[in-house]
Formats: structure tokens, C-alpha cells, sequence
């Protein structure tokens, strides 16, 4: 019994190692550090639906803000996620994606928080972290490029990296 889970195991384990996701938006440096304790006190894990944009060209020049700039997001679930605002069918660094709350007079979308395209019109879902396309006429499948987030409590740093 024992081979067999020990078996079964590894099976399972190996199954799952090739499942690396590819954006097409290019990688580029992604570096920032955001002082929760201090700059950005409203910025918490407990204010769903805050989020930070982070435009080119960077402020410090310890930071790097990826391929078009980067939307920190506070979840629904209490998690901070980030993304690059570089629409992935569109791919143009000069033109990010737009925040939206969902309530604009041209966006027939649910409320939420969206990063809208202003190329192509694709409004990315940022509500539950996933920045998924909304816009079933586009051929885009792709979400946008996500970046690591992690929050020290100790210090109230939020880095983002890639």
C-alpha cells in the first residue's frame, strides 16, 4: 500500500511540473516597494478593491515598472496582487490599460475593477485577482502579466517583483 501511494505520488507531482504559463507581453524588470505603513497607510489587505498604478517613467531610480506600468490590487479575498497594464493582444507599452470602476458611461460592464485597454477595448477583470478578459468579441484569452506580490507585516513593505 505504501509503494502504491508513494508511486501514485510521484506520478502526480511530475504531471504538474510543466504547467508554466507564458505571457505574451515581454518581461521586463519589475521592482517596487510600497511602504504600507507609511505612504500608503489606506492601502491594506482589509480595503477590497484598492488599488495603486504605478506609470512609467518610475519615481525612484531603484524601481522598475515592467513592460507599460504596473496596477497594484487589494482582492475581494484580502490579497494584494500585481499586473502589468500592457493589454496582451494589443501588446503597446506607449498606451496601458486604464482603471475602471465598472460605471463609465462607455463600459457596459459589472462593478468591479477593470484595467481597460484604450487600443482595443478589452476590460480585464481585477476583481478576484485574476485579470481575466471580459470582452467575449475579442480573440484574447490571454489575462494579463501577473507579477509577485508579498507583504512583510513586520516592516509594512508590499514588494512587487517579477
Amino acid at each position: 500500500m505504501k509503494k502504491l501511494f508513494l508511486t501514485l505520488s510521484i506520478v502526480l507531482l511530475s504531471a504538474c511540473s510543466g504547467t508554466n504559463f507564458s505571457s505574451s507581453v515581454p518581461s521586463m524588470p519589475v521592482r517596487i516597494d510600497i511602504s504600507i505603513l507609511g505612504e500608503y497607510v489606506h492601502f491594506t489587505p482589509n480595503n477590497a478593491g484598492a488599488y495603486l498604478e504605478f506609470l512609467k517613467p518610475p519615481k525612484k531610480y531603484t524601481e522598475a515598472y515592467g513592460y507599460a506600468g504596473v496596477v497594484v490590487y487589494v482582492t475581494m479575498d484580502a490579497r494584494y496582487v500585481a499586473f502589468d497594464l500592457c493589454c496582451p493582444h494589443c501588446l503597446n507599452p506607449v498606451k496601458p490599460c486604464r482603471m475602471d470602476n465598472g460605471q463609465s458611461s462607455n463600459a457596459k460592464l459589472q462593478t468591479g475593477i477593470y484595467a481597460i485597454c484604450p487600443t482595443c477595448g478589452e476590460a480585464y477583470d481585477l476583481s478576484y485577482g485574476l485579470a481575466t478578459p471580459t470582452n467575449k468579441n475579442l480573440k484574447t484569452k490571454e489575462a494579463l502579466r501577473q507579477y509577485n506580490a508579498s507583504y512583510n507585516s513586520a516592516t509594512g513593505i508590499l514588494r512587487i517583483v517579477n
